[in-house]
């Protein structure tokens, strides 16, 4: 044994010389996990933990071994190469340290690398422990009755020092990625430890989460969370994605420290080189973290008042706080986008150059954190904050249970909140924005914009300054034609006084935004309103109602000339809800597919514009990422 080296159990002595005709009796690994923080080495194959044993480490083992004689043990990927069938330690096999760059490091120091790393079991003949292993104890307890078959790879854990540090061990993952046939490249089983997330759950917390029965909260935990692994999936077609990975599933699995969740049959792309990809792994722990929340504090414990349009907004601001979005002692400095997810090249590159602006200026960016215009402005914002050195950039994301499979977490999202439904996920949206940009879209987005000006146009709102911006590269002109043209339409000339359009001026509309901030600014100081949450601003009870889109409901809307623009507003949200849940949600594909398409029933005039947009959104191909679009809507006047 040379530096420090995983030391393994040995297996019974009538085994002692087992060869190639016994490998039969075992799986053949082909890949080899040492986990330096735990003492554990794991056998893999295609993914799959097939083997785990207790090791020890050499006399130095915190950190990279960097030269010969620090007796530390090698962290990085390394090739098993040979073995030395002459060694006195049972399957010594010798890893291929040092590599390029681990002998240029040791040389550029002045030392030697060192070599003949091996990883082996315990002495063939016991007796002969060498006088160094047994002065310092490394192998006293490893002895087992277990055999062993070794794997092609080597991957060693490359934290440092987490033996030392609690709180970074609980701070990763450790899991391998499958080296199998490309059918099984898409699987992955793994084992997940917490982000700082949530380290420990009650029994109670345990079972609500593993419960399969109706009231249950493991198929809404299930849906989740393969929705976020499937981070970057190129359809969203909830149903597409839960039927490609049916036998996905999710487990919590308690030890002395804390928890951890196994996965089997997760989604390979949430994975590299044999860890979960970081993002992910929060984005994991966020659901987690508000499905247990908003279930236990929320819903359960009867801790806040839901019947009462306050209470709603308790709920709202308790969930955000509990997430980590409201942060104290800062100024308005997020700007709230919201867009298509199914949108083309040209109108996404813009959205970045939108939020490149805005990170310029240092402001913030709180998407639906999709895909398409959701994604966009964080991509540019990343840009912005990194040229001015502005290392604490916010990209906030917001969802809810039903779209959260279709349009899932981007990867650029640091702070991720999972709110109940749509209504409280919009009012969410409103309460911590401080100015909201429109990009193009389609029924998503036209929801989001009649949620905004149904609140903008309530008498009680008109003291409040909200910088709204629809904007779109050259070209999207048209666009915002047809959007102007219904909401003037539908609500009347008013409505213009809501927002501004500025076409392909990217530097603009940041400008526009930031003087935004300054009258929104002064507003909650003068009002002494928080800046961080917006509790004045007025949100009636109908609109922070959840819309359950049925036939029945979408029928027995009021879409009526008559009624107040504000809650006319409301009404044409609700439609365009209804018909989001029909093009995306699994629950409004379901009904779709068994009652045909939803009907909306109103007067004429009405009716009209409203038919005139969705089908110019059928067109333009912003209905669906992919595929071919079936309306889930009729118009009857």
């Amino acid at each position: 044994m040379s530096g420090g080296a995983p030391s393994l159990p040995s297996p019974p002595a009538t085994s002692a010389n087992y060869g190639a005709g016994s490998a039969s009796a075992f799986e053949m690994a082909d890949k080899v996990l040492v986990l330096k923080h735990e003492r554990v080495l794991r056998l893999l194959r295609r993914g799959r933990v097939i083997a785990e044993y207790p090791i020890k480490l050499g006399l130095n083992p915190y950190g990279h071994k960097q030269r010969e004689g620090d007796f530390r043990t090698p962290e990085g990927n390394y090739d098993l190469v040979a073995r030395n069938p002459k060694s006195e330690f049972f399957l010594s096999i010798k890893i291929s340290y040092p590599n390029r760059e681990d002998a240029a490091v040791a040389h550029e120091s002045g030392f030697a690398p060192g070599g003949l790393i091996m990883i082996h079991g315990q002495p063939n003949e016991p007796k002969a422990l060498p006088r160094a292993l047994r002065d310092t104890r490394l192998d006293r307890w490893l002895h087992r009755t277990e055999q062993r078959r070794h794997g092609r790879r080597l991957v060693a854990d490359d934290d440092r020092d987490p033996d030392r540090n609690p709180e970074m061990m609980m701070k990763r993952a450790e899991v391998a990625i499958p080296a199998g046939p490309a059918e099984d490249d898409n699987f992955v089983d793994a084992r997940v430890t917490p982000t700082g997330s949530l380290e420990n759950l009650s029994q109670m917390e345990v079972d609500r989460l593993l419960d399969s029965s109706r009231g249950g909260l493991y198929p809404l935990y299930r849906r989740c969370s393969l929705a976020v692994l499937n981070s970057g999936g190129e359809t969203d077609d909830a149903r597409a994605i839960f039927d490609r990975y049916a036998d996905f599933d999710i487990d919590i699995v308690r030890q002395a420290w804390g928890i951890k969740l196994e996965l089997h049959n997760a989604p390979a792309a949430a994975f590299v080189d044999g860890r979960m990809i970081r993002g992910i792994q929060e984005h994991l722990f966020a659901v987690l973290r508000d499905i247990l929340y908003i279930h236990g504090e929320v819903y359960e414990h009867g801790s806040v008042e839901l019947r009462e349009s306050a209470g709603i907004t308790n709920a709202v601001y308790r969930v955000l706080r509990n997430a980590g979005l409201l942060q104290p002692r800062v100024r308005p400095d997020i700007v709230v986008c919201w867009g298509g997810h199914s949108i083309g090249r040209d109108e996404y590159d813009y959205t970045k150059l939108v939020g490149y602006e805005l990170g310029l200026r240092g402001l913030n960016v709180c998407t639906g954190c999709g895909p398409g215009a959701m994604k966009g402005p964080m991509k540019g914002a990343t840009i912005g904050h990194a040229k001015q050195r502005i290392p604490s950039g916010r990209y906030i994301g917001l969802t809810e249970p039903g779209i959260v499979a279709a349009e899932p977490p981007n990867a650029i999202v640091n702070q991720l909140a999972i709110l109940p439904d749509i209504e409280k996920r919009l009012e969410a949206f409103v309460r911590i924005g401080h100015g909201i940009v429109v990009f193009p879209g389609g029924a998503g987005t036209a929801e989001e914009i009649l949620y905004l000006v149904g609140i903008l146009l309530d008498p009680q709102n008109e003291p409040q300054p909200f910088p709204v911006v629809f904007t779109g590269p050259r070209g999207s002109e048209e666009y915002w034609h047809q959007i102007d043209a219904f909401l003037v339409g539908t609500l009347g000339e008013r409505v213009r006084q809501c927002y501004r359009v500025i076409v392909g001026d990217q530097a603009e509309v940041a400008r526009e935004m930031l003087r935004g901030m300054a009258a929104v600014r002064e507003y909650r100081r003068r009002a002494k309103d928080a800046y961080n949450f917006n509790w004045l601003l007025r949100i009636a009870h109908d609109l922070q109602q959840p819309f359950e889109p049925t036939h029945a409901a979408m029928a027995g809307l009021k879409l009526h000339r008559d009624s107040p623009p504000h809650q006319l507003a409301a009404e044409l949200r609700r439609a365009f809800s209804g018909i989001v849940a029909g093009n995306v949600k699994e629950s409004g594909l379901r009904l779709i597919d068994e009652h045909g398409p939803f009907e909306l029933h109103g007067d004429a005039e009405l009716l009209r514009p409203l038919d005139a947009l969705l089908a110019s959104f059928v067109r333009q191909r912003r209905m669906k990422l992919s595929g071919e679009y079936q309306p889930c809507y009729r118009i009857v006047a």
